[in-house]
């Protein structure tokens, strides 16, 4: 996520980028109703007819319950990155799912098929989320997104970013609740936030169509602010950018999706590195989901 964290949730935009670390589903069908699932997460083996969504396979069972295949398969999941940093995993793993199941009936790539099964799944499992990563990881390159009404907006466009991981990371979901239950009798101060979050996400779309990276980072400060405001921070992750505000490189940092930990993201002319912090060099890819038959 570059702008437009929890905001995206109350209608307004937001952009994501698809980063060029992937997710690989190989599907093989089998004879009979058995579903046999391998990762480095670990294996689970079930039968169509008794899918629940078990972690950490909550979103792979989710898109064969949402749409069932006629028989029982094997499926092989290979990642580029570690599940445990926020790269936006699950949105990856559901798409790449949705589409391996798309191919497996002999389907052609729909991007707005699977974009609209991989959303459904994301409802089904977690309840609430905008889907902007789903896009991203569908379509491909930078991707202005709206949820309701639907607008997705592929922006091909390389920009110097890197990411940086806080160290832990809070799920999405619980962030939410967290953010829900302190603003609780406050909603018309929060909404303005969002507004505000959208003017900028708006503003930030046509610095990258521009590819004007000065007011890209003038708008990423702003945006930092926000999500400060709404509560975002914790202190690992208000220790982190305090560090990238101090690397000579860094036109601006923020924190990329829902915060309370997780991934923060900078803007500077090389990849920073942050001693004792994970972190890695972010190449944008107009490549999203793809079928290899």
């Amino acid at each position: 996520m570059l702008m437009g964290e929890h905001a995206v949730l109350h209608g307004h935009a937001a952009l994501c980028a698809a980063m060029d670390q992937r997710i690989t589903v190989h599907l093989t069908p089998r004879t009979d109703r058995r579903v046999h699932l391998r990762s480095a997460l670990g294996e689970l083996e079930t039968s169509l007819d008794a899918l629940e969504p078990v972690r950490p396979f909550q979103f792979v069972l989710g898109a064969l319950t949402h749409r069932p295949p006629p028989s029982g398969l094997d499926l092989r999941i290979a990642a580029d990155f570690s599940a445990d940093i926020g790269f936006g995993s699950s949105a990856a793993v559901t798409v790449a799912t949705v589409a391996a199941l798309h191919a497996a009936r002999g389907e052609p790539l729909d991007r707005a098929m699977i974009f609209s099964d991989a959303r459904a799944v994301l409802h089904a499992v977690q309840g609430r989320g905008s889907g902007a990563d789903l896009a991203a990881a569908t379509y491909g390159g930078i991707v202005r997104y709206r949820a309701e009404p639907l607008e997705i907006e592929p922006l091909v466009q390389s920009l110097p970013l890197s990411a940086h991981y806080v160290g832990h990371k809070t799920p999405t979901a619980e962030v939410i609740r967290i953010l829900d239950t302190q603003w609780v009798n406050r909603e018309t101060e929060r909404a303005q936030i969002f507004r505000e979050i959208n003017d900028l996400t708006l503003q930030a779309t046509a610095a990258v169509r521009n590819g004007d990276v000065p007011a890209l980072a003038t708008l990423f400060r702003r945006h930092r602010d926000c999500q400060k405001t709404l509560g975002c921070e914790d202190p690992p992750t208000t220790a982190l950018l305090k560090a990238l505000d101090a690397h000579p490189d860094t036109l601006a940092c923020k924190i990329s999706g829902s915060g309370l930990g997780d991934c923060v993201i900078a803007l500077g002319p090389s990849a920073l590195e942050i001693p004792g912090v994970k972190s890695w060099p972010v190449h944008i890819t107009s490549e999203g989901v793809t079928h290899h038959v």
